[in-house]
């Protein structure tokens, strides 16, 4: 699909864009997912009970906390590269760090995978791809999520095709820039 049908598809120009059979559009990754555990009846990510959403939510914003975006605006959108917005990460990190994996657990809620792990574990890898940050080292608890994550045999999938798109970028980002000089 083209940049220009991506934005056809979804007027608020954002992607991923989810075009139902109806016409209807669903953004926003978060939603996505959900909708899909919904409707596949997906109880282990993202249980029917409404506490356990909220406990499931909550640890979702706190994921998205995670200033992993200054990575992606220096690598594809010429942002030139500060101490303050790597602190900016490492304070976004630890701050996560100390809030969900003081107790050295692997999950962010509860014993077992939820959606929120999924959700931080596509941030982490932002971190370690696009940034080439040192997780292992300087964060493992966090770390531990993506782990449990890439164990998942639907994880490989998901993972080749984001890391095609970041390669996609990468390109188009050296191409503009090659083009620009």
């Amino acid at each position: 699909m083209t940049i220009e049908n991506r934005l056809k598809t979804s007027k608020k120009h954002k992607v991923p864009a989810l075009k139902l059979d109806d016409g209807t559009v669903i953004t926003e990754s978060v939603v996505i997912s959900k909708y899909f555990c919904q409707i596949a009846k997906e109880q282990s990510l993202y249980p029917a009970d409404a506490l356990k959403q909220a406990k499931i939510d909550e640890a979702i914003c706190d994921a998205n906390g995670m200033k992993w975006g200054y990575f992606a605006m220096t690598k594809f959108f010429g942002k030139e590269p500060s101490e303050e917005g790597l602190k900016e990460v490492t304070d976004s990190m630890q701050a996560l760090n100390d809030l969900r994996y003081k107790a050295g657990n692997s999950f962010l809620v509860g014993d077992s995978l939820t959606l929120a792990d999924l959700v931080l574990a596509v941030n982490i890898t932002m971190c370690t791809v696009i940034g080439e940050y040192d997780m292992a080292t300087n964060y493992p608890n966090i770390l531990k999520c993506l782990t449990e994550c890439q164990k998942l045999p639907q994880w490989q999938a998901v993972d080749k095709k984001m890391m095609d798109m970041m390669s996609m970028m990468a390109d188009a980002m050296a191409a503009k820039k090659e083009a620009a000089e």
